[in-house]
């Protein structure tokens, strides 16, 4: 049936649904199915937007499913709208069909999906995630904010790390330029080079390509100031080290280097060593030349000072403090002034001025003020110091100590006074003494022949009167004459060891006696003066003339003071006396407060025949004599005085180690001598031998006579009998004294001997002292001395002891031998040990001397055999080789020793000690 679209809306048409009445029902029918179909249609389009947007829903394909049935069910309905008028009841059906399958399987996958729907939340759990949802979009937007605000401030930091890491980049390829400059290499921990810097290449010789994956200290050599172990636990605790290596360049020369060592952190993390060197070998030079003049500088014997040009001082060395006493501290900052005396500061700013002038060094001498305000005698040297520009900044003051020098100067003056006073001594003890030779044989006669006389005049007439004034003339010139030959210290001198203060103790009557009762005697003796050696009668004259001077010095009375002690006479005091030896002395001083000497006088008060008395209270030999006997006994006098004030005389002698006191003199012997032995009386003075003669033969003594040496040996050959005596002159030609009695010793070996003389010299003395054993008379004598001395040497019949000399040298064994047996010992000598072994075995020995360094045998093994073939018989043992020679030998037995050069003064004392005479 043909339907035209405007007869669907005729009211007379009326489809298959005639049962439908009414038109309006169809049309009911027909609009509700078209309304219901377009739902159907619109809402599988809103489900495939809902799918579309929501492609995360699970259950995506139940939209799709539902759709297509939706779109099934609203198909039906179009259909039933057209089957309204159009009667397509088969294709509605077959929709109906499909739609029924469509709407079956919706369903049937609809009732499956239920658990899952319901699992599905409400609306209120909707609203509560949705709420937790906000609460979540709200957190993420203010962590969306913050995260803006830090990648905001990530940015800015990043900006500024950016800069900083650009101008670091700079730094670095700055530092990384100037490293490659410098001295450098980067090293790893294991000290590989894994950077070298063309300033090493210049420096050590080896390019990069070398150096690179060495090690550096192995390469360099290094030689480190403590352990390398050390050194790295340093550096990796303070992230740095610094000081001084030696290393050894490609050329082998040795550096020494200052090195800076810092520790560089990688990017990627791992350590590096950055070691910068900086050859230091000539400052290093440079400073220990730098040191070596400051240290020169310091220890310089010179202080010295340096100034700027206004004169304050910039350095002050040691010596500085030495010489003047104030330290660097003190005087640094302070104006050189301060060490001159007003008077001379001018002549100071004077050379200051021409130093900075450029006029050179100036040399002067001057004074300085040490702290304590001693002025000191200088020679000071200003130098200018420059700097650079060789501009004159400063003066450098070189101040030398000339103390010593001007002393040694003023000791030189005086060394020449005391020669020139001391030739002149000499030359008048010369004289003195030749005047004293010829007065003594004149006095011998003239006094002998007086007393001769005077003993032949009973009665007291103007005969005897003269002769007794001829005589006492004659007595006062001897007295005249033993001055002369004290003051020229040629007399004869027995000298004792005699304690001091023992000494002084026995003069103090006869010097109360001596002395004004106006005058007091102050005693201070101290024990330690000890003991001297000397000729007690000498030295009882030295006393007393000093005594008798103080005394005329006091003619209104005063003080004398005597006064002993002990003092050591060192190097500088004989320095200053050249004729003093140093060692241990007695010292006696005797202190007057008379009126004094003047200069010009002290300096003569020593010279003979010089005096300052009135014509005729002085001969003018009193400190003359004393002056003689002290330098002959190895003494010194000082003397010191002041006008007004008094005079000191001060005596040195040495100190003994033994104690003593003054010896008795020899038992007097009756005038009355007689005697039958035999003399024989050499004399070269006709006068002193005929006077001489006539007494002995006087006493009954027999007489044979002689007028020099070769005539008395001629005598004695001649004579067949005993001669008991020789009596000789010591002073003769040819031969002297001593040689005749060493001459005629050898064939009269029993006869004794006695020497006179007036001047002995040293013919049978030791520098003036009597050696032992030796007898003399001196010149000039009287009857009566002449006796009893002869019968005093007659007397000593005791047997000379023997001794044997052992030396290699011949003179000294000779010497030494002729030295004993002129002090009455038996004494021969030997140059070898097997002579000196048989001599002992024929004969008996009462002391053996020997030498210790011998050619064939040595002494110590000569003592060795001696003690045990004679072990009582006493050894004295000499050596020139010093104290252990000598201590082994008195180890090995020896008695006694001596060390050559030996004294033979010496020597006989210790014979005598040994041998117990």
């Amino acid at each position: 049936m043909d339907i035209s679209l405007g007869s669907l809306f005729d009211t007379n048409f009326m489809p298959h649904a005639a049962c439908l009445r009414t038109p309006s029902l169809v049309w009911i029918h027909a609009a509700a199915d078209g309304l219901i179909s377009l739902a159907y249609f619109l809402i599988p389009v809103a489900l495939l937007q809902l799918a579309r947007r929501r492609s995360d829903v699970p259950f995506q394909w139940m939209l799709f499913l539902f759709a297509i049935f939706i779109v099934s069910c609203g198909a039906t309905h179009v259909l039933d709208v057209i089957t309204l008028w159009t009667p397509i009841y088969r294709f509605q059906a077959l929709s109906k069909i499909v739609t029924a399958m469509a709407s079956l399987a919706t369903a049937t996958l609809f009732i499956r999906s239920v658990p899952k729907f319901a699992a599905m939340p409400s609306l209120s759990q909707w609203e509560h995630a949705n709420q937790i949802l906000k609460a979540e979009i709200t957190q993420r937007a203010g962590a969306e904010r913050a995260l803006t605000s830090l990648t905001a401030e990530l940015e800015d930091r990043v900006k500024s790390r950016t800069a900083e890491l650009k101008e670091t980049n700079a730094r670095l390829r700055e530092l990384t330029s100037a490293l490659d400059l410098a001295h450098g290499f980067i090293r790893g921990q294991d000290g590989t080079v894994t950077f070298w810097c063309h300033g090493s290449e210049e420096l050590y010789g080896w390019t990069k390509e070398e150096a690179i994956g060495r090690n550096a200290h192995q390469l360099l050599k290094t030689k480190f100031p403590a352990a390398p172990a050390d050194i790295e636990s340093e550096l990796e605790r303070r992230g740095a080290w610094q000081g001084e290596l030696t290393h050894t360049t490609k050329t082998g020369t040795r550096i020494l280097v200052a090195t800076h060592w810092a520790i560089q952190q990688g990017s990627a993390g791992q350590t590096s060593v950055v070691e910068i060197n900086n050859d230091i070998s000539d400052r290093l030079r440079a400073d220990e030349i730098s040191r070596e003049l400051a240290a020169i500088v310091d220890s310089s014997n010179d202080a010295i000072v340096s100034t700027d040009l206004n004169g304050t001082i910039k350095s002050w060395n040691r010596s500085a403090e030495s010489l003047l006493g104030y330290s660097a501290a003190e005087m640094v900052g302070n104006s050189i002034e301060q060490l001159i005396p007003p008077r001379l500061r001018q002549d100071q700013r004077r050379i200051s001025t021409l130093v900075a002038a450029g006029s050179g060094a100036q040399r002067y001498e001057s004074v300085r003020l040490a702290k304590e305000g001693r002025e000191i005698p200088v020679a000071v040297t200003v130098s200018p110091i420059r700097n650079s520009a060789n501009v004159v900044v400063g003066t450098s003051n070189s101040i030398h100590d000339i103390s010593a020098i001007k002393a040694q100067k003023d000791a030189v003056r005086l060394l020449e006074e005391q020669l020139q006073q001391a030739q002149k001594m000499e030359t008048i003890g010369r004289l003195a003494g030749g005047i004293a030779h010829d007065f003594n044989n004149l006095l011998t006669v003239i006094n002998g022949y007086a007393q001769i006389l005077l003993a032949r005049f009973e009665k007291d007439d103007g005969v005897k009167t003269i002769v007794e004034n001829i005589l006492g003339s004659g007595q006062r010139a001897a007295r005249l004459t033993s001055q002369l030959l004290a003051f020229s210290r040629k007399q004869v001198l027995q000298p004792k060891v005699l304690n001091t203060n023992a000494l002084l103790e026995s003069m103090k009557p006869m010097l109360k006696r001596l002395i004004r009762e106006d005058m007091e005697i102050v005693w201070r003796l101290q024990d330690s003066s000890g003991c001297i050696m000397i000729d007690p009668l000498q030295m009882e004259q030295v006393i007393m003339n000093l005594a008798i001077n103080a005394r005329d010095a006091m003619p209104d009375g005063g003080l004398f003071t005597i006064e002993t002690s002990a003092k050591r006479l060192d190097e500088s005091y004989c320095r200053l006396h050249p004729y003093v030896t140093p060692g241990e002395y007695a010292v006696i001083e005797l202190t007057d407060t008379g009126h004094g000497i003047s200069p010009e006088i002290i300096k003569r008060v020593f010279d003979p025949f010089f005096t300052t008395k009135e014509l005729g209270s002085g001969t003018g030999l009193g400190l003359a004599t004393v002056y003689g006997i002290i330098k002959q006994s190895g003494g010194h006098i000082d003397v010191s005085s002041e006008v007004g004030f008094g005079s000191r005389f001060c005596v040195h002698l040495p100190k003994v180690g033994e104690d003593g006191i003054a010896c008795e003199e020899e038992e007097a012997i009756a005038v009355e001598v007689k005697g039958n032995e035999t003399i024989l009386l050499v004399e070269d003075d006709q006068g002193v031998r005929e006077i001489a003669a006539g007494i002995l033969r006087g006493a009954g003594f027999r007489l044979l006579e002689a007028a020099d040496s070769p005539e008395a040996i001629l005598v004695a050959e001649q004579h067949r009998g005993e001669i008991d005596l020789l009596l000789t002159d010591i002073v003769m030609p040819k031969l002297n004294g001593r040689e005749l009695a060493k001459a005629l010793a050898r064939v009269r070996s029993d006869m004794k001997v006695l020497f006179m003389s007036g001047y002995p010299e040293n013919a049978i003395t030791e520098d003036g002292v009597l050696e032992a054993g030796v007898n003399l008379l001196p010149k000039p004598f009287s009857p009566g001395e002449l006796l009893r001395k002869v019968r005093f040497v007659l007397s000593t019949s005791k047997k000379a002891k023997t001794i044997l000399v052992l030396d290699d040298e011949e003179a000294i064994g000779t010497l030494f031998a002729e030295t004993l047996t002129a002090a009455g010992y038996d004494a021969s000598s030997c140059r070898d040990a097997k002579a000196a072994i048989t001599l002992m075995k024929q004969r008996a020995i009462d002391l053996f001397i020997t030498d210790l360094v011998m050619p064939d045998q040595e002494g110590i093994e000569t003592i060795s055999i001696m003690r045990k073939k004679y072990p009582d018989v006493p050894i004295l043992a000499i050596s020139g080789y010093g104290g252990e020679y000598l201590r082994v030998a008195h180890l090995l037995g020896a008695s006694g020793t001596l060390e050559k050069p030996v004294d033979l003064g010496a020597l006989c004392n210790k014979v005598k000690s040994i041998i117990g005479e």
